[in-house]
């Protein structure tokens, strides 16, 4: 009887799988790889055929005290209750902790990181304010310059930057769409704040730098916003759990029974 109550507590050992459901992310969370492509889309066509990217000339100045509009206005709170958990083989974390970790959101008056939301979260995700990405190879990223190791997810975003165009002294929008580089965590969100924008272009019109880039895409002029921030950025939350190993999840628990029935056995027998 001994043995026979150990052998089936090995049994069980070996047929049991440590790995839960909270390590998976949900199937509404993740981007479906070359899925159909919005609109807005990056590429208008299939990659074999993939557009000529011509960098954008010229790119106006400073802009004067009316320059910079966000797409009229603002909506104001960019990503609030974002969702913390990681998705990546490379352990991103995103999400809030008590006093933040990496680098801290300094656009729109310190509310929001380079891509424009207030809470980080996992590349590859829903943005917490409902932008659904799309993916891109490392081959479509040329355009880009840049360290991209991997391809990367495209958020485009619901709303298209309007500014004035000193050259012309007309009103234009140019859609935006931003990009976050894959197993990292991602700061992209459509935030529609004007002072985000003014501060991303400097009161200008949308112009190339180290994070922005105006591109021709078949034709259409479009911006791209690198906003990949490095693994372990969280934001600040006073009230925020530090440690997601803090609060137990039964979920974990299951995994582990079968080692202390086995354990139990063990004892017994002896």
């Amino acid at each position: 009887m001994k043995v026979m109550v150990l052998a089936i507590a090995v049994i069980l050992l070996f047929q049991s799988n440590v790995v839960t459901s909270s390590w998976i992310p949900s199937v509404s969370e993740l981007a479906v790889r070359n899925a159909g492509v919005a609109s807005d889309a990056l590429i208008d066509e299939p990659i074999s055929d993939s557009p000529v990217l011509e960098k954008r000339r010229g790119g106006g100045g400073r802009g004067g005290g009316s320059s910079g509009r966000g797409g009229g206005g603002g909506g104001g709170g960019g990503g609030r209750g974002g969702s913390s958990g990681s998705s990546s083989r490379t352990g991103n974390r995103g999400g809030t902790t008590r006093s933040g970790s990496g680098p801290r959101p300094t656009y729109g008056s310190g509310n929001y990181y380079a891509g424009g939301t207030a809470v980080p979260y996992a590349a590859g995700r829903m943005s917490p304010l409902g932008l659904t990405p799309f993916f891109l190879p490392v081959a479509a990223l040329a355009f880009f310059p840049g360290l991209w190791l991997f391809g990367a997810y495209a958020y485009p975003y619901n709303h298209a930057y309007s500014y004035m165009n000193n050259a012309t002294h007309h009103n234009e929008s140019v859609p935006v769409v931003c990009l976050c580089q894959e197993y990292e965590v991602c700061g992209c969100d459509d935030n529609n704040d004007s002072k985000f924008y003014n501060s991303l272009f400097n009161g200008s019109e949308p112009i190339n730098s180290s994070i922005t880039r105006v591109v021709n895409v078949n034709g259409t002029e479009k911006i791209y916003i690198n906003g990949t921030l490095p693994n372990g950025t969280t934001a600040a939350n006073a009230s925020a759990t530090d440690s997601a190993a803090s609060t137990v999840n039964p979920q974990h628990l299951l995994g582990y029974w079968p080692i202390v029935a086995l354990a139990s056995g063990v004892v017994w027998l002896l």
